[in-house]
């Protein structure tokens, strides 16, 4: 029974963000409040990117390699940027709807599965060192 006002407010507290288009906080309110913080706060990271007179970086898809998005799976502050005042406008709906589905069955258990499959390929990688040290000898 305790679970259940923690549950309502992962979902129901809201961020007020200034000058963010309406849009895209409407998709920010539909992740759980961690994510949200985190999505905000890249947003937030967009207006630094603006104050060091960073230009876009031209972006031609939504995949990335960036530490961020292999961590979080969430839009980056390069994303916003691109998207806010660039020429590419990746985060339509069908976007949206990618980045919110992997929460909507799994919530944060995305994280967990990602954790575990790192960890193993890590594993395989030391073990596969240490096969090839023996061998050596």
């Amino acid at each position: 029974m305790d679970s259940d006002p923690a549950a309502f407010n992962i979902r129901a507290k809201k961020l007020f963000v200034a000058g963010v288009d309406d849009d895209i906080l409407e998709e920010i309110y539909n992740f759980p409040f961690p994510t949200r913080r985190m999505t905000v706060d890249q947003l937030h990271a967009v207006t630094k990117r603006l104050e060091n007179s960073k230009a876009t970086l031209g972006l031609t898809s939504l995949e990335c390699h960036c530490l961020f998005n292999h961590r979080y799976l969430l839009p980056r502050k390069h994303t916003f940027h691109e998207h806010i005042y660039g020429e590419a406008r990746f985060l339509t709906a069908d976007a949206w709807k990618t980045f919110q589905i992997l929460f909507e069955e799994s919530e944060f258990e995305v994280y967990e599965n990602r954790v575990a499959v790192e960890i193993e390929r890590r594993q395989q990688a030391i073990n596969e060192l240490m096969e090839r040290t023996r061998d050596a000898y």
